[in-house]
């Protein structure tokens, strides 16, 4: 964004989900996508198993 308002040019946290790059992964992540690798198959597993509960 371009900006001649000097009170508009402070520089600010981006909206969520782009701030996370700004700061490091968890400590037991090598990288950002890793974590995101992580907690996708995690929510992966969980559905699978919700998805057997409701069979049986």
């Amino acid at each position: 964004m371009i900006s001649f308002n000097e009170s508009e040019t402070v520089v600010q946290m981006p909206p969520d989900g782009y701030g996370q790059m700004l700061n490091e992964p968890p400590e037991e992540f090598p990288s950002w996508a890793a974590y995101m690798n992580f907690i996708s198959e995690e929510a992966c597993n969980e559905a699978k198993r919700k998805q057997r509960a409701d069979e049986k």
